[in-house]
């Protein structure tokens, strides 16, 4: 009888605090519901455009394809990768494994897109609902390298 009044006690607790960390996040307007699912979106930064395709999942994990073209050289690389991402007090982290975590504020989404700042860059971002994991081709008559090599001399 004991333990059942305490499992309940346990549980009724629970209850009360889901609600205030889900009110935390909708605080800034936001849900995790509307930041999951397949997004896309496009920068420039300096003479790189960076395209993205982005899936996150109800289960945590995401993948991620990117395009990165420079077109003053004439070059474009392709990644993509995969890894666990979380979103709380309006902030979604991407954990890559040997990466540092990348963190975004979102300051709105909708159903069809979402405002983000990058933590680190604070550059503003917009993803818009995607269909499916596609990029963009990349332009006729551009050399396939490694990002590192298309960054290392960007700019």
């Amino acid at each position: 009888m004991r333990q059942t009044f305490v499992f309940a006690a346990c549980m009724a607790m629970l209850a009360a605090f889901a609600p205030l960390a889900q009110a935390q996040d909708e605080a800034a307007g936001v849900t995790k519901a509307q930041v999951t699912g397949l997004w896309k979106g496009t920068i420039t930064n300096g003479n790189i455009e960076e395209h993205w395709v982005i899936h996150r999942q109800r289960t945590g994990l995401f993948k991620i394809s990117r395009l990165y073209i420079d077109k003053e050289r004439k070059l474009y690389a392709r990644i993509m990768n995969r890894g666990e991402w979380s979103f709380e007090d309006g902030t979604i982290t991407l954990s890559i494994r040997y990466e540092k975590d990348r963190k975004f504020s979102v300051t709105s989404a909708t159903a069809e897109g979402i405002s983000l700042t990058n933590l680190r860059t604070e550059a503003a971002l917009q993803e818009t609902a995607a269909k499916a994991m596609i990029l963009p081709a990349a332009p006729q008559g551009y050399k396939l390298v490694q990002r590192d090599e298309l960054m290392a001399t960007a700019n």
